[in-house]
């Protein structure tokens, strides 16, 4: 991976938050189905949604998104690292973000977790390269509904 320039912006003292900028995004080309998708993640083909596509989105790191069905689907999800790591090395995927639009808080819009075999752990719990895709991957007017 090539290194990448961001801006970083300081408001501890007046936000309490750190902001960091994502690069623009990529949207890649992919050829991954829901099923070869599903056998990776080894679950069921019907735990990942039909209602939004699966994109690959660029936002500083190769982000497969896959959208799933349920909450529960997501929670129960437990991949095995050493196959998605050789899935994520033969398709060019450096992270894989999975995300339901089922949440148990009712504020909240989405549930999302990320995986990064290829660097050595498989989950990782606060990702702002996944959360970048994922918001280009939102915003984009293609990766809406699959019927649109």
């Amino acid at each position: 991976m090539q290194g990448r320039d961001l801006l970083v912006r300081n408001e501890i003292a007046a936000s309490d938050a750190v902001f960091i900028s994502a690069p623009l995004p990529r949207y890649l080309d992919t050829d991954l189905n829901r099923d070869d998708i599903a056998a990776a993640l080894k679950i069921p083909p019907g735990g990942i949604s039909d209602n939004n596509r699966i994109m690959l989105v660029n936002a500083g790191l190769s982000t497969l998104i896959v959208p799933f069905t349920s909450l529960e689907a997501l929670l129960s999800l437990r991949p095995d690292q050493k196959n998605l790591r050789e899935f994520c090395l033969a398709h060019g995927i450096e992270i894989i973000l999975v995300f339901t639009e089922e949440v148990s808080i009712k504020t909240n819009n989405y549930r999302s977790r990320v995986f990064a075999p290829i660097y050595g752990y498989l989950e990782d719990p606060a990702t702002g390269s996944g959360n970048a895709a994922l918001g280009y991957y939102l915003l984009n007017a293609d990766s809406g509904r699959s019927d649109a």
